[in-house]
């Protein structure tokens, strides 16, 4: 995508599952999807993300015996975390690459906060509108509609 002025304006709506890039050609136009990044492993059961079992300690911490190390939900947040990273990481692409001047994230109030402690700091910088809901499921249309007239 071409660095001009027609893009800059970018909208990520997102959740542990599936993160949409959308842009818009001005602040009260519609939005156009451009990019689409998934996360598999957050639709998978959770036994189908655990490969072997839980870690063993000897700890006298746990008594006689051996303990178990490690909840079976952790495997799913840390498939989670590593998307939220990923994510971050492509924002950080389009701000590199001066294709993001202004950045609105929409996400459920969980994977949001990952996702604001997984950016870099300049790509806060450009955030101007966080919405902490659910809207992954939308059209670019129907997401449009959530958002303030004018985005900039």
């Amino acid at each position: 995508m071409a660095s001009n002025g027609n893009s800059r304006i970018r909208v990520l709506c997102a959740d542990s599952a599936r993160a949409r890039f959308f842009s818009t050609a001005t602040p009260s136009s519609p939005l156009e999807e451009r990019e689409v990044l998934v996360n598999p492993e957050a639709r998978q059961p959770e036994q189908d993300l655990i490969t072997d079992q839980a870690g063993r300690t000897f700890s006298s911490r746990f008594g006689p015996g051996r303990g178990t190390m490690g909840g079976e939900g952790e495997a799913r947040e840390h498939d989670i975390e590593i998307f939220a990273h990923r994510i971050a990481q492509r924002l950080n692409e389009l701000r590199v690459r001066d294709e993001m001047r202004v950045l609105i994230l929409v996400a459920p109030p969980a994977f949001l906060g990952l996702l604001r402690k997984s950016l870099d700091e300049h790509v806060l910088a450009m955030v101007t509108l966080t919405l902490d809901k659910d809207l992954s499921q939308l059209r670019g249309d129907e997401l449009r509609s959530r958002l303030p007239q004018r985005l900039a």
